[in-house]
C-alpha cells in the first residue's frame, strides 16, 4: 500500500504539472496513450494520488460538519445547486450544450452578490430582474440569470436596497488611482428558490440561443487533430500496479501525444468514433454511464473537446498527458488479435502501449485586482470519475474533490470555466469557512484556548461565528485570539516559501520556535485552508510583508473608511468596534503575536492526520517574506 503522504505528493505534482517529462517515445516499440477501466482496482489511481474510492464529492460543500451559517452556505453553493438541478431535470446534453454556447459566445456568469459586496453593481442592472420599491431604492427580484453584453447575471437573494453615496478618489491596494461609485448597497435578504432559478436559466438560455446568429455547436469550433488511432483491449496489466479488471488502451498519434506531454495541447481530438458534429451533445450524454472501458475512453476525449471550446478571451483550456509512474517506463501488452486489419495498420503493427494519464487544465484570465485561478480535472484510470481541483494564487482556500458522475464533471467545468472566480469563487469560501471553524475547534481542544478568548466565536448552535476583523468581502484579519492559555506555543519558522505552504516534511522540515505569552497577548492569525491537497495557497504580496505590516495596512483602510471598511460594518458585525479596539490596545501594549495557520482537510474531508501532530493544522510565524 502506498503511504498517504506519498499519494498526496504524487497527486499534487500531477495537478501542478510537475511530473517529470517522459523520455522520448520509442516509436518502433510502443504507442503513447491513455488507459481506462470501469472495474479495475486502485493501483493506477493510487499511483496518481486520485482517491477514486473514498474521496469526498461535490456534496461536501453543502454537507460537512463545519457549516455553521446555513444562509451563507446556501448562497455560496447556489450556482452549483442550480446547475446540478439542471442536469437532473434538463439532462446531461443540456448542460454540455449550455457550456458550449456560453464558451463560444464568450459569456461569463456574474454573481450579483459579489458585485454588491464591492459596490460595483450599477442599480439599473436589477431593473431587468425585478421591480423597484421604497422610492426606487429597493428591489424585489422575480427573475434570474439575465443574459446581456457577454454576461449572465444571477443573484442568490430576493430583496436588496441601495443608497446614494458621495464619490471620492482613492488609491487601491495595487496602487491604482480610483474613484468610488455614486451608490452603496446594503446586505441582501431572502433566498432565491433553486427550482425557479433553474427554470429561468433554461428559458433565458433558449431565448439567447435563438438570438445568436452564428451558433453552430462544436462544428468548426477549433483546430482538430486525428488523435485517437484505436481503442485496444489490454491482455497484460501494468507492472507494479494492482490492475485487476478489464482495461482498454486508447492509442494516440505520437506527434500529438508528444505535444500534450510537454506543454499540453489545445487541439481537438478526432478518431475512433468520437462525435464532433451536430450529435455531439446527445452522444456525450449517452456516454454518461459507460458500460465498457472503450465507452469511458470516448466520454473522456469528448469531454476534453468540450472544454477546449473555452476562448482565450476568458482564459484557455488544454489537455495534458502525464506519466503514470514518475521515472519509469510503464507499458501494457495490447490485444491486437481483437482488432481489424485496418486498426492494426494504424497502430503500425505495434503491440505495446506506453501508459499516460489525461488531465484537462483550464486557466482563467484574471481581471485587474483578481487572483490567478487554474482548474484541473485528472481523469481516473480505474472508474467513471475525475479528481477536480482548483488552485488560487494567494487565495484564502482551494480544493480537490472527486466528481463521480458526468453531471458533476460538467457542473465543475461550467463553474471553473465561465463561472465567477473572484478571489477563487464561492466554493473556496465554503472551504475557508470550514478551515476557520476547524481551527477554532482545535485551538480549544488541542491548545486549550478559552472559547471566550476567540473573538467572534459563537457557542450558540443557531448563531454563526464572526471571526477576526473583516470587511464584507472577507478581506482583513481572519482570526483574533487572546492567550494565555496556553502559556506557550510551539510554531514552525519556515526558511523557504515552499516549506511554509506544504505539509511539513514534503519540502523540508521547518525549524520550530517556542513562543511564550504574557497575560493579555493577542494572536493575529492569517488562515489558509485546503481540501484534499498537501499545500495551502501561498501569500499575496501584502501578506508576504508579514503580519505586522499587513495589520497596519488594514488599520489605515479602516481609519480612512476605504475599500469596504466603512461604518456599515458595524451592522453586519456588531462586535466590530470592540475587535478593532482590541487590536489597537494590543499594539499599544506591544502584546501581540502574528501567526500563519494552515488547515489541511484530507480527501475524505477530515482534518489531515499527517499534518500538525495529527491535528491537521500547522501554525507558523507570520514574519516577513523569506
Amino acid at each position: 500500500m502506498v503511504e498517504a503522504s506519498a499519494l498526496q505528493a504524487l497527486g499534487q505534482a500531477a495537478l501542478n504539472g510537475a511530473l517529470p517529462v517522459p523520455p522520448d517515445i520509442c516509436v518502433p516499440c510502443s504507442l503513447p496513450g491513455a488507459l481506462f477501466s470501469l472495474d479495475g482496482g486502485d493501483g493506477c489511481d493510487q499511483l496518481l494520488g486520485i482517491p477514486s474510492q473514498n474521496g469526498v464529492g461535490s456534496a461536501w460543500f453543502r454537507n460537512n460538519p463545519w457549516i455553521r451559517d446555513q444562509e451563507r452556505n446556501h448562497r455560496d453553493t447556489f450556482l452549483q445547486q442550480v446547475l446540478e438541478h439542471a442536469g437532473d431535470t434538463l439532462g446531461i446534453a443540456w448542460l454540455a450544450e449550455f457550456y458550449a454556447f456560453a464558451a463560444s459566445e464568450k459569456l461569463q456568469l456574474v454573481c450579483i452578490d459579489d458585485e454588491i459586496r464591492l459596490d460595483e453593481l450599477p442599480p439599473p442592472v436589477l431593473d431587468h430582474m425585478g421591480g423597484r420599491s421604497q422610492h426606487g431604492y429597493g428591489f424585489t427580484l422575480h427573475s434570474n440569470f439575465f443574459f446581456t453584453d457577454h454576461k449572465i447575471y444571477f443573484a442568490t437573494f430576493t430583496h436588496v436596497q441601495w443608497a446614494e453615496a458621495q464619490r471620492e478618489e482613492y488609491v487601491d491596494e495595487h496602487g491604482t488611482q480610483r474613484i468610488s461609485p455614486p451608490y452603496t448597497w446594503h446586505t441582501p435578504s431572502g433566498l432565491y428558490p433553486i427550482e425557479q432559478a433553474c427554470e429561468q436559466l433554461a428559458r433565458h438560455y433558449a431565448e439567447a440561443k435563438a438570438r445568436a446568429r452564428f451558433w453552430q455547436g462544436v462544428i468548426g469550433a477549433g483546430e482538430f487533430a486525428l488523435g485517437v488511432l484505436a481503442m485496444v483491449p489490454v491482455v497484460r496489466g501494468i507492472k507494479g500496479a494492482a490492475t485487476l479488471g478489464r482495461y482498454a488502451f486508447v492509442a494516440l498519434e505520437a506527434a500529438l501525444a508528444a505535444d500534450a506531454m510537454v506543454d499540453g495541447s489545445s487541439r481537438m481530438i478526432t478518431g475512433e468514433g468520437l462525435s464532433i458534429g451536430e450529435q455531439f451533445f446527445t452522444d456525450l450524454a449517452r456516454l454518461a454511464n459507460p458500460d465498457t472501458a472503450e465507452a469511458r475512453g470516448k466520454q473522456v476525449f469528448m469531454a476534453i473537446n468540450l472544454a477546449l471550446l473555452l476562448p482565450a478571451a476568458i482564459g484557455g483550456a488544454r489537455w495534458l498527458m502525464h506519466k503514470l509512474q514518475p521515472g519509469s517506463m510503464t507499458t501494457v501488452r495490447l490485444d491486437n488479435a481483437a482488432l481489424s486489419q485496418e486498426e492494426v495498420r494504424r497502430l503500425g503493427n505495434r503491440s505495446a502501449g506506453e501508459v499516460t494519464v489525461l488531465e484537462t487544465r483550464i486557466q482563467r484570465r484574471p481581471r485587474e485586482g483578481e487572483l490567478p485561478v487554474t482548474a484541473h480535472e485528472l481523469h481516473s484510470v480505474e472508474r467513471n470519475a475525475s479528481l477536480v481541483a482548483l488552485d488560487v494564487v494567494g487565495g484564502k482556500a482551494d480544493y480537490a474533490y472527486m466528481a463521480t458522475t458526468l453531471r458533476d464533471r460538467l457542473v465543475a467545468m461550467i463553474q471553473h470555466s465561465i463561472g465567477p472566480v473572484r478571489m477563487g469563487g464561492s466554493l473556496t469560501r465554503v472551504v475557508a469557512d470550514a478551515g476557520e471553524e476547524a481551527l477554532a475547534a482545535a485551538l480549544v481542544s488541542h491548545w486549550k484556548v478559552k472559547p471566550e478568548n476567540i473573538l467572534g466565536l459563537s457557542t450558540h448552535p443557531s448563531r454563526p461565528s464572526q471571526f477576526g476583523l473583516k470587511n464584507n468581502s472577507d478581506q482583513g484579519i481572519d482570526m483574533l485570539v487572546y492567550v494565555p492559555p496556553p502559556p506557550s506555543m510551539t510554531v514552525r519558522n519556515p526558511t523557504t516559501q515552499e516549506m511554509r505552504h506544504h505539509i511539513d516534511g514534503l519540502k523540508g522540515t521547518a525549524p520550530v520556535e517556542e513562543l511564550q505569552f504574557k497575560a493579555g497577548t493577542l494572536l493575529v492569525i492569517e488562515v489558509k485552508t485546503t481540501l484534499g491537497k498537501s499545500k495551502t495557497p501561498a501569500f499575496i504580496n501584502t501578506q508576504k510583508a508579514g503580519g505586522k505590516a499587513n495589520l497596519q495596512r488594514i488599520q489605515d483602510l479602516i481609519r480612512r473608511k476605504r475599500q469596504g471598511w466603512g461604518e456599515a460594518l458595524t451592522k453586519t458585525d456588531p462586535a466590530f468596534i470592540t475587535k478593532y479596539q482590541a487590536v489597537e490596545d494590543s499594539l499599544d501594549s506591544r502584546k501581540v503575536s502574528f501567526l500563519h495557520a494552515q488547515v489541511f482537510f484530507d480527501s475524505k474531508g477530515h482534518p489531515n492526520s499527517i499534518a500538525g501532530d495529527r491535528s491537521g493544522i500547522q501554525i507558523n510565524l507570520w514574519n516577513q517574506h523569506e
